[in-house]
């Protein structure tokens, strides 16, 4: 069986995330994608031990790592499934509550068991932390005093320009964690023979000196490994699991769509983009790839591996630009 790994990290500043809207700075996200942290980690596997296990990184040889998402104290919070939840009629009928429910964004690992196992839940107003954490009832006294786990806003910055010496105000983004009351990201590491987790791990280190995310130039972005050990997770139906739980960005292999992922599927779908930054201050537009969503719910057709694409544009010729749609997921 694979061995998981959790690593919970401590942000000594805030983030500047990208959203699904790639060029707008004004917004930051509240995860790190897993394309993200996938190329942040081989950033710094490459400074470390240089780049011979980097020429060609095949699907079946690499590591994996599933998005970064919000803890808070003892509670670890996962992408609400994009699938039904069971309420009793009165919740149903609560116009108000349902309103709330929708607009969850994350959910306990108990509350999450309860959804993928098409339990009846009773929510609770309560139940909902800051409008986007549902908890479950034995949970609500641990964030009582707590005054928020994690809040984007937008910052205003001045830039003067070199000729005409005029100031020009631009807003970005910044997403910020409140570790002061032991809030964090944590994401999942699955290892490979190729990459190991004492290698994987020191790069994690790596990273966290020299930032995730944008404007790492001003110390945004940085961060402390806050607990780094092996993880189980937890069985939902230890015997034939018919679905999967997606808890990273996945872009499907041609066989896997052939093989029925997308039967009976519930998806949401977001593209990714960006720029590539070379050493002669030249910028080039990376190919846009559209990924299946954290949270979608698709078929469990076994041995689901996604793919690491080359996006370097046609034109770049000097090396290959990788985009990482390895599944990392939870079968239910």
């Amino acid at each position: 069986m694979e061995k998981i790994y959790i690593c919970k990290i401590e942000p000594y500043s805030s983030f500047h995330i990208g959203t699904d809207e790639g060029i707008v700075a004004e917004k930051s996200d509240n995860i790190v994608h897993s394309d993200t942290l996938f190329g942040g980690v081989i950033s710094s596997y490459s400074k470390l031990y240089g780049d011979d296990d980097l020429r060609e990184i095949k699907s079946d040889e690499s590591f994996v790592v599933s998005s970064a998402f919000p803890y808070c104290k003892d509670i670890l919070f996962f992408p609400k499934p994009l699938k039904k939840i069971n309420l009793s009629r009165i919740q149903i009928e609560d116009s108000k509550l349902a309103k709330q429910i929708k607009s969850v964004e994350f959910v306990s690992l108990s509350i999450l068991v309860d959804i993928l196992k098409d339990n009846t839940l009773d929510i609770k107003e309560n139940m909902i932390f800051d409008d986007s954490f549902l908890i479950s009832k034995n949970e609500v006294d641990k964030l009582k005093d707590v005054k928020f786990i994690i809040k984007t806003f937008s910052l205003s910055r001045n830039v003067l320009d070199r000729i005409t010496n005029l100031s020009e105000i631009f807003y970005i983004g910044e997403t910020k964690v409140n570790t002061g009351q032991n809030c964090g990201f944590y994401f999942f590491i699955k290892p490979s023979k190729k990459f190991s987790i004492e290698k994987i791990k020191s790069a994690i280190e790596l990273l966290g000196d020299e930032g995730l995310g944008g404007d790492r130039s001003v110390g945004k972005g940085s961060f402390k490994i806050k607990e780094f050990k092996e993880y189980k997770l937890p069985e939902i139906s230890p015997v034939n699991p018919t679905k999967i739980l997606l808890l990273s960005l996945y872009n499907p292999q041609k066989s896997e769509i052939e093989k029925g992922i997308l039967d009976g599927a519930e998806y949401d779908f977001t593209i990714r983009s960006g720029w590539l930054y070379t050493s002669t201050n030249i910028s080039w537009r990376k190919k846009q790839l559209r990924m299946f969503k954290e949270g979608s719910v698709l078929k469990n057709i076994g041995n689901i591996t996604g793919r690491i694409v080359n996006v370097a544009p046609d034109e770049f010729k000097e090396h290959k630009i990788y985009q990482n749609g390895l599944a990392f997921y939870l079968p239910f």
